[in-house]
C-alpha cells in the first residue's frame, strides 16, 4: 500500500473530524444548548459533514429582507410598480425578478390566479417585505412561496383560493366533510398558464424535462 496515499486518508479524516466540530460547537452556540447524540447522522465522515454544513448554513443564516438580499447578493432592486408603464414592461420585471430570487433558491408555486400584475404586486409589497432568514449562496436550502396562501381581492380567504382553483373533487369534499359549516367556493378554471414556466430548484430540473 502507498504510504503517502495511506497519510492523505487519514489527514483528510482528520480535516473532516475538525471540520464537523466546529460546525456542531457553532451550531450549538447560536442554539444556546448542546445537541444531545449524533444528531441523527450515520454515514461515514463525509456524509456527516455534509450534513452538518447543511444544518449550520440553516441555523447562522441571517434575518432580513427579500428586499435588502436581493439588493445585498444580486445588487438588484425590484422596480416599483409605477415604473412599469407597458403589460410588457411588467411581465419582463416580474420574470426578471422571479429568476433573481431563483438564483437564491427562493421558489414560487400556485400563481395560475393571479395576474402578472396581481403576482408582482404581492411579491413586492408582501413577500419581498418580510423578514425571512436568508440561506447562504451554495447552500442546498430552499425557500417556498404558495401564493394560495395570500389572500386576494375576489377571494379574501387564503384556503378558498385553494379550493376555487387547484383543489381537486376529492380534496373539495374532503374539506367540505371536515369543515361543513364552511362556505365552499365554486369551482373555477385558473385564468393564467404561469406554474408550468416558473424556476424550479436545481435538483428536480430532470424530473421536469
Amino acid at each position: 500500500m502507498d504510504n503517502s496515499s495511506t497519510n492523505d486518508e487519514e489527514n483528510e479524516a482528520i480535516e473532516r473530524v475538525l471540520h464537523i466540530a466546529q460546525l456542531r460547537a457553532e451550531v450549538e452556540n447560536v442554539a444556546g444548548s448542546p445537541i444531545v447524540g449524533e444528531g441523527g447522522v450515520g454515514g461515514n465522515l463525509k456524509t456527516q459533514e455534509a450534513f452538518w454544513e447543511h444544518i449550520h448554513a440553516f441555523e447562522t443564516a441571517p434575518e432580513m429582507s427579500l428586499n435588502d438580499a436581493l439588493l445585498e447578493r444580486r445588487g438588484f432592486r425590484a422596480p416599483p410598480l409605477e415604473q412599469l408603464l407597458t403589460d410588457e414592461a411588467l411581465h419582463t420585471a416580474l420574470w426578471k425578478l422571479l429568476h433573481t430570487l431563483a438564483s437564491m433558491r427562493v421558489f414560487f408555486h400556485c400563481s395560475d390566479h393571479l395576474s402578472d400584475r396581481a403576482f408582482y404586486c404581492l411579491l413586492l409589497n408582501e413577500v419581498l417585505t418580510a423578514e425571512t432568514q436568508i440561506m447562504p449562496d451554495g447552500s442546498e436550502w430552499n425557500c417556498r412561496y404558495d401564493m394560495t396562501e395570500f389572500a386576494s381581492e375576489d377571494v379574501p380567504e387564503a384556503n378558498e383560493i385553494y379550493l376555487k382553483y387547484y383543489a381537486d373533487d376529492a380534496e373539495r369534499e374532503y374539506w367540505n366533510h371536515q369543515f361543513p359549516d364552511d362556505t365552499m367556493p365554486g369551482k373555477a378554471e385558473r385564468p393564467y398558464d404561469r406554474d408550468r414556466f416558473l424556476p424550479i430548484p436545481p435538483e428536480e430540473q430532470e424530473s421536469h424535462t
